[in-house]
């Protein structure tokens, strides 16, 4: 198994395909073992198609991910929005009982 060394789709594309080739190595190690039917493995059945779903999966993530235009989120816009939450939380911790003193 690889770690992700960098993010980015190329990368984890690679990462992904050589995690599912190693796996799917393992699995077919545990198939050759069971032939005598004592150690049957629930995941060394139909690996193959399994590892290609999911291969299937993820590259579709990765391109619907690519096709999307990335949203630009104005640097000021989610500072203010920071401020508000802030305030918020800062408001309900006052009206809260847990912080009311007059009970004391």
């Amino acid at each position: 198994r690889f770690k992700v060394q960098q993010s980015g789709p190329r990368n984890r594309l690679r990462v992904a395909a050589a995690n599912k080739a190693t796996k799917v190595k393992r699995l077919r190690a545990i198939q050759k073992q069971s032939a005598n039917g004592k150690h049957h493995n629930n995941m060394s059945k139909n690996n193959a198609r399994v590892a290609m779903n999911v291969v299937d999966a993820r590259v579709r993530l990765l391109q619907k991910a690519l096709e999307k235009p990335t949203v630009l989120v104005d640097a000021r816009q989610k500072l203010t929005k920071q401020k508000d939450a802030r305030e918020k939380i800062q408001e309900r911790r006052l009206n809260s009982t847990s912080y009311d003193v007059s009970n004391w």
